[in-house]
């Protein structure tokens, strides 16, 4: 009974070992030894890797043919458009780079041949910035600069504004001739050459004073100027209060965004189409359009923004609603645009053209935009409230 139940010894070969003797090279010769080494053991091919391999395949191009899908849906000039759109009024942080020239087939007044515009603008947390050089052509090739203009305007409400330039400008080019007419209104009178020199002296006083300063524009100030006394008889309601309230709505746009896009998804008016070098040239549906601009009195910032103005947000009236005919007739004036975007799923509206030839001028323009993040936009570090350079002004004109 004790053998039956006792284990095999492992050094001992089990029942299974017994039945088949194990083999053995030492009758054979030494040189053949390595001969006897065995063959590696080769690994049976599985009859379900095709079909693990074939699924995986299948699945990576489904993945990918979906992807492709929506790559191309979201790709589509609408849904393009109504990103763009989007994502430009959303967006944190703007910056436009930009030319416009307005060029006459012929001479106007004073001989200008042309009016430009080099400007660079940025907006960053509801505070704006724009830098402008105006320029005028006085023939072929002979561009001067009339100024630079800068303006700030902060969410509170707040505008400056500067000008530089313009002294240059008025000693180079308009002095002789200010001095000219003065002389010749002034007649044959023994005064003529003082008031002349007069007259010019208080004209360099002002440009010199306005020359490259910032003067800053509130009006809750102006409110508060003496000055103001005298008109506030015609002005019977809260400025101050009612633009505070215009530009809070203007400042939180964003929390209307929903509801544009949704009034934009119901009137898609922009139509795209493919033009040269990446660009899209822009026209407009006329009924969408219309569509779109009569429904803007029934949305939540219209109502929000006239109630700063009255308490009753008023119904456009049904026959000042525009008609597709009405669009139509506009956009027989409409200069001919063409936008490029960049982007793949989300797109940004990167450049803008728009020109137009007309009879007797044509105008070109181009802008450029990008969205930085690190963009920020303060008030000048010093600046001039504009009643005191309308103070300025009297002082001036009371010594004539």
């Amino acid at each position: 009974m004790d053998n039956k139940t006792t284990k095999p010894n492992q050094d001992q070969p089990t029942a299974k070992t017994q039945k088949t003797p194990e083999k053995t090279t030492k009758n054979k010769p030494e040189k053949n030894a390595a001969k006897s080494t065995p063959a590696p053991k080769t690994t049976k091919k599985s009859k379900k890797a095709p079909w693990i391999i074939a699924i995986i395949i299948f699945v990576l191009l489904l993945c990918g043919g979906g992807f492709a899908a929506f790559a191309i849906i979201k790709n589509q000039p609408d849904n393009i458009a109504r990103d763009a759109i989007n994502n430009f009024f959303t967006a944190k942080s703007v910056k436009i780079d930009g030319t416009a020239k307005l060029s006459f087939s012929s001479a106007s007044l004073f001989g200008i041949k042309s009016i430009g515009l080099d400007f660079d603008a940025s907006s960053a947390n509801s505070n704006h910035i724009t830098n402008t050089t105006v320029r005028i052509g006085l023939g072929d090739n002979n561009e001067i600069t009339l100024a630079n203009i800068g303006e700030t305007m902060l969410e509170n409400g707040i505008f400056y504004l500067k000008l530089s330039g313009i002294k240059n400008t008025y000693d180079t080019y308009a002095k002789s001739l200010v001095s000219s007419y003065l002389s010749s209104s002034f007649g044959n009178s023994k005064y003529a050459a003082t008031y002349t020199k007069k007259y010019l002296s208080l004209i360099d006083e002002m440009l010199n004073y306005i020359e490259d300063r910032w003067f800053e524009i509130s009006l809750e100030d102006i409110k508060n100027d003496e000055m103001y006394d005298s008109i506030s008889s015609v002005v019977s309601f809260d400025t101050n209060a009612e633009y505070n309230c215009i530009a809070d709505k203007r400042n939180n746009f964003e929390k209307y965004s929903d509801e544009f896009s949704k009034l934009y998804d119901q009137n898609s008016f922009i139509v795209l189409k493919s033009g040269q070098d990446s660009f899209y040239n822009v026209t407009f549906d006329p009924q969408k359009t219309a569509n779109y601009v009569n429904a803007i009195p029934d949305t939540t910032f219209y109502s929000d923004v006239m109630s700063c103005v009255s308490s009753e947000a008023p119904a456009l009236p049904s026959e000042q609603s525009i008609t597709s005919d009405d669009v139509v007739r506009i956009l027989e004036y409409s200069p001919e645009i063409s936008a490029k975007f960049d982007g793949f799923f989300s797109h940004t509206l990167s450049e803008l053209k728009v020109s137009k030839d007309y009879d007797s001028f044509n105008f070109n323009s181009d802008f450029k935009f990008s969205y930085p993040n690190n963009l920020t936009v303060v008030a000048p570090e010093e600046s001039t409230p504009i009643m005191e350079f309308v103070h300025k002004i009297y002082e001036i004109a009371a010594k004539l």
